[in-house]
């Protein structure tokens, strides 16, 4: 089966314990996405908590995420659209992003200087505000400033996956007037169903499907249930999640954004990338083989087709 994910954190995890991408004992490693045919994944690196000195740090990790991907030989460094699909079965497409645009300030110069090292999908904020705009946590009344369309344009400009996913519920507006692409909420849930801030309003979803842009379901427990400590949580909903998504979005515009190794608290028979066949089994059985390949593969390589 074919699998694509728009989010998850091994770069930072494993880095910071010294461990292998290759083999990491977390939720994700490459060995094991290469259980599956061409898989593409999103490596998001994000700075919890942001140090002083954010831009070096920012810069080491993508040196390790570069040397991790160079060093496998099964994997390349997804820079254009030629490179989303790979020629081989046995070869994971690895995007960088960067979750959280705090180390670039409001400089266009690193912004292309991040597009140079390969980075090729940037969330505006993480749950911290910062000088492009506020988050979905942190002075959440306020959109994008001067800086932060300037950044969008940028991003649009460079051909950048903007993420809106922990932006302001009025950044999130400012983006769907303003952005001149696509765009994608890459790990983010409904919060019609679950009433958490990190989640998108129908009007959200129905514009990200609209702009030909891109929705994954988040399987933190927190985002999929209002009351993860109490709340029955298996992957009942995951899929009632993924059907309001289908059925405002559209078939074309949802897929995964797992957030692995970003979080502790899993739904009940997902322990890491492993066990997706399991959940992709559901989806066929429910929706079809079509709808499952879409949701679990090509709408995330068609969306950075449009994008890249």
């Amino acid at each position: 089966m074919i699998y694509s994910d728009a989010h998850c954190d091994t770069i930072v995890r494993a880095g910071d314990r010294g461990q292998s991408m290759a083999d990491f004992d977390g939720h994700l490693s490459l060995d094991r996405l290469l259980a599956y045919q061409r898989p593409l994944q999103v490596f998001a690196v994000c700075l919890v908590p942001l140090p002083a000195d954010s831009w070096t740090v920012l810069q080491d990790y993508i040196a390790y995420f570069h040397q991790q991907i160079q060093s496998y030989g099964k994997a390349l460094v997804v820079r254009n659209k030629e490179d989303v699909l790979p020629p081989r079965e046995d070869t994971v497409s690895a995007v960088l992003s960067v979750e959280g645009a705090d180390p670039t300030g409001d400089s266009a110069e690193r912004l292309e200087e991040l597009f140079q090292q390969d980075v090729r999908a940037v969330n505006l904020t993480w749950n911290r505000a910062n000088v492009l705009s506020g988050s979905n946590i942190e002075d959440s009344g306020r959109g994008l400033s001067a800086a932060g369309f300037a950044m969008l344009a940028a991003m649009n400009r460079l051909g950048m996956a903007v993420d809106v996913s922990h932006l302001s519920d009025p950044g999130f507006r400012d983006v769907c007037v303003k952005s001149q692409a696509p765009f994608m909420a890459s790990h983010s849930n409904c919060r019609g169903i679950c009433a958490h801030p990190r989640n998108l309003t129908d009007e959200q979803i129905k514009a990200v499907g609209q702009a030909g842009g891109f929705v994954g379901v988040n399987l933190y427990a927190d985002f999929l249930v209002d009351h993860p400590e109490t709340d029955p949580c298996g992957t009942d909903v995951i899929l009632r999640h993924l059907d309001h998504l289908l059925n405002l979005a559209g078939e074309d515009h949802v897929g995964l954004g797992t957030d692995f190794d970003g979080m502790s608290r899993l739904p009940a028979g997902i322990e890491g990338v492993a066990d997706m066949a399991s959940l992709y089994c559901q989806i066929s059985d429910k929706y079809g083989k079509i709808l499952a390949n879409k949701v679990f593969g090509d709408n995330l390589r068609e969306f950075f087709y449009r994008v890249l």
